[in-house]
């Protein structure tokens, strides 16, 4: 079922599935859209599940400031509107950030929490060889282009739509534990929307600026709800084992022969770890 549902001077995408204790179901990005509908559909059997597209980003509108805080309050909300005293948060990437720091800030109203392909805290210093294992997949040529036109993006210039759309298609691609068998691009709804810069350069940097003004592993500890954290053995993104740690009841779980979106790559082993987490909430 699909809703729009106004908060706070925007309107949000929604769309609902399946029947059970609630869970919400949080794209990556930030500025993208919601491409979660084949990982909700693994466990919709167990659970009512929403999925939405963030603030400013697909088929929500919002305008700026964007804030962490607002993000945060949009999915409060939300709960609020569907008559949830508490849910699971569930989250892809930055997604499952959004997930923690939800927790942090409403923690009587998680009973658990699911992080998928979320990376360390930024404080930690990953992204150098993350990025040098992503373009590690690329071809000389396409190595080129790809780090062309982000250039050319962080400068403020125009992109056209074809170098847009071939920019996104590379960074899909180089996700995947095998880049050759990377899904049809065309037919998932990852690029469905264009993606919004400004959100994601906004909410970007104000996680850097968190992590570096206090102490991310003693925030998390707070957190006292069962956690599951799920990995791919073949993301480029270094697996989150600090959270895990951290986290008071957090497992990690490693997919094996999957990347970032380990629930498009092998969805079964995926279903077989997120189900009985489900089950076992109190």
């Amino acid at each position: 079922m699909n809703e729009t549902v106004a908060v706070d001077g925007a309107d949000l995408w929604t769309e609902t599935s399946g029947s059970g204790s609630a869970v919400a179901l949080l794209h990556g990005g930030p500025g993208l859209s919601d491409n979660l509908g084949s990982l909700a559909s693994l466990f919709d059997d167990l659970a009512t599940v929403h999925r939405y597209d963030q603030r400013g980003g697909g088929r929500s509108t919002g305008d700026p400031p964007f804030t962490v805080d607002r993000f945060v309050e949009d999915l409060d909300a939300l709960r609020g509107h569907w008559g949830h005293p508490s849910w699971t948060v569930a989250g892809h990437s930055w997604g499952g950030w959004l997930a923690l720091l939800y927790a942090i800030r409403f923690p009587s109203r998680v009973r658990g929490l699911i992080a998928i392909g979320t990376p360390p805290p930024p404080s930690d210093d990953w992204q150098p060889g993350y990025r040098v294992a992503r373009s590690a997949r690329l071809s000389e040529e396409e190595r080129a282009f790809f780090e062309d036109v982000r250039a050319r993006r962080h400068a403020g210039a125009s992109i056209a739509p074809d170098e847009e759309r071939r920019w996104a298609h590379l960074s899909w691609r180089m996700d995947f534990a095998d880049p050759a068998s990377t899904p049809d691009f065309d037919r998932e709804p990852l690029i469905a929307f264009p993606p919004n810069y400004e959100v994601n350069t906004a909410l970007n940097d104000e996680m850097d600026r968190w992590a570096e003004s206090v102490e991310v592993l003693r925030e998390l500890a707070s957190i006292e709800a069962p956690a599951l954290l799920v990995h791919g053995s073949g993301d480029p993104r270094p697996a989150a084992s600090s959270v895990a740690a951290a986290l008071p009841h957090g497992r990690l779980v490693t997919i094996e022969a999957a990347g970032h979106f380990p629930w498009m790559e092998q969805p079964e082993e995926v279903a077989a770890v997120i189900r009985p987490f489900l089950a076992e909430l109190p």
